[in-house]
């Protein structure tokens, strides 16, 4: 699982983000499944967004 940045929101920026564990785990790759509404990336959790903050 990887941090990535991302643009979701042009007017907000990039925001960081995590690959989908799910998809990484079903295809290798994000390509996107239900568990992450097919975006293939997911919200931080709180450690998550320590870390990288």
């Amino acid at each position: 699982m990887a941090i990535v940045q991302i643009l979701e929101w042009p007017e907000l920026g990039f925001q960081y983000m995590a690959e989908c564990e799910h998809c990484l785990d079903r295809s290798g790759d994000i390509s996107g499944c239900h568990e992450c509404n097919y975006k293939g990336y997911r919200r931080l959790t709180e450690e998550e967004e320590e870390r990288v903050g």
